[in-house]
């Protein structure tokens, strides 16, 4: 087949977010699958063109897009490495050369309009007719609807199916109505129950959602979640509409490069058979973040964006207790909200034996902590896929998160399965329920034989792409044969 994955980041040359992840991996194991793939993002500011060795496209030239304002573009490329995958890169300085990935206001609206109409004048230019245009998240959702109507002429892409790829409902991509008469849509589009109306604004995903072939999501808990209106940002009931034609498939992880056994940022490698050698990355990561150097204390984990979607208000109400009452340490490192961070560096201040904080991010420490730490923090409000979960229990170290979304999909919980759990879960959003689970895992982390065997049992577990990528392709297949 021939696919198109088009996003607004892919690694290795640009990411705020586990969407590059899944770009870069997914387009290289299709390409490893024998399928002609090509990726499609915006040449960003901060994309260095010569480590990644990009060239110019010169055998295009400067395009000329007339999507409703006219306006020109040329393009790059390069390979995704270690594959044959091709990547195409956007090059319009108006609206990416910038000191900024993701922005604010009509502006961004006006960006990734551009960036749509940019890609497919690009497959035009090419004569290049995708079996399947894989879209993803708000910032290219209008390519599926753009094929049905604007270029609906051109029999370049009358057999192209097109999948919309969600991973996080909640960036929807509303902007002011006004917006839509710059898409290159029909008017009546924006229209009171047109695809694009959302509550007087124009939203980009609503499109998408009506206008694609199929929808997946990544993970089948968060499919099932985004139809209820607890989860669905609104827009549950067009997922209830599409049910038939939505699904979940989980991401994966890249064992090149999350594995205890060959990272390279470890202060001593380790595999199933190995699993004592853990401890030496426990007390490299205590010493690293000033903490008590003592194997008998439990030490919690936690890396992430300190956002609203990850839950971590619910320790304002308990943690300082949880410390002053057990025996445990805290290695944390993130950013983001001022209330939550503030909060953590007041425990720190209380308790600098027990909680360090470094703000930020930090691609070795946040492996460090993946190894060294006991257990695994995730107290998420929602979680459509998560991946720090898999790192963990692909590095023996059980997580401990809320049952939702990818987070049901890949963590068992110890208790309530005993031969099989390889963490620790909890249903309720509530401080009492968090503090439970972490209750529960201090305990458990005493019984030696019992925590050794929750940990193998995790890193059995396979959350490569392999399985993975067959489930995209089995879907692309029964696509394209309807």
């Amino acid at each position: 087949m021939r696919i198109a994955l088009i996003a607004s980041e892919c690694v290795p040359f640009v990411k705020t977010g586990g969407l590059a992840d899944v770009t870069g991996a997914l387009g290289g194991a299709l390409s490893a699958l024998g399928h002609e793939v090509k990726v499609f993002v915006p040449l960003y500011r901060r994309i260095d063109r010569n480590s990644h060795g990009l060239k110019a496209s010169l055998d295009l030239g400067r395009l000329q897009a007339d999507c409703p304002t006219p306006f020109s573009f040329s393009a790059w490329y390069s390979r995704l490495p270690g594959s044959d995958a091709m990547v195409h890169f956007i090059d319009d300085p108006e609206s990416f050369d910038l000191a900024y990935i993701y922005g604010e206001g009509t502006r961004e609206a006006h960006r990734f309009i551009r960036f749509q109409h940019a890609v497919l004048r690009v497959m035009q230019q090419y004569h290049w007719a995708p079996d399947i245009i894989h879209v993803n998240d708000w910032q290219t959702a209008l390519i599926p609807g753009l094929l049905q109507t604007y270029y609906r002429w051109d029999e370049l892409f009358v057999n192209t199916k097109t999948v919309l790829g969600l991973h996080n409902l909640a960036y929807r991509g509303i902007f002011d109505l006004s917006v839509a008469r710059d898409t290159g849509l029909p008017e009546e589009h924006s229209l009171p129950m047109g695809p694009g109306e959302f509550h007087g604004g124009f939203a980009f995903l609503k499109h998408g959602l009506a206008s694609a072939d199929r929808i997946v999501t990544v993970s089948p808990t968060y499919a099932a979640e985004i139809r209820t209106p607890a989860y669905g940002e609104g827009l549950d009931g067009i997922l209830r509409e599409r049910g038939d034609d939505l699904s979940g498939i989980l991401n994966g992880i890249d064992p090149t490069v999350w594995n205890p056994a060959t990272d390279r940022h470890l202060a001593a490698n380790y595999d199933l058979g190995t699993l004592a050698r853990k401890g030496e990355n426990k007390r490299a990561l205590q010493a690293r973040m000033g903490l008590p150097v003592d194997d008998t204390i439990p030490v919690m984990g936690i890396v992430s964006r300190f956002a609203y979607q990850k839950g971590f208000d619910l320790f304002s109400s308990f943690l300082e207790g949880f410390l002053a009452t057990h025996p445990v340490q805290l290695a944390i490192l993130g950013s983001g909200d001022a209330g939550v961070q503030g909060y953590f560096e007041h425990v720190a201040r209380l308790f600098p034996n027990q909680l360090a904080l470094e703000t930020g991010y930090h691609e070795p420490l946040a492996h460090q902590i993946e190894a060294g730490a006991d257990f695994f923090l995730m107290p998420s409000r929602y979680e459509p896929c998560g991946l720090n979960q898999m790192y963990s229990l692909a590095y023996g170290t059980p997580p401990i998160v809320r049952r939702t979304g990818g987070l049901a999909d890949t963590v068992v919980d110890v208790h309530a399965e005993p031969g099989v759990g390889n963490g620790f879960s909890f249903d309720d959003f509530t401080p009492d329920a968090l503090l439970d689970a972490m209750q529960r895992a201090c305990a458990l982390y005493q019984d030696h034989d019992a925590y050794r065997a929750m940990q193998e049992r995790g890193m059995r577990r396979d959350f490569s792409w392999t399985e993975q990528t067959l489930r995209y392709q089995a879907l692309y297949s029964d696509l394209c044969k309807k």
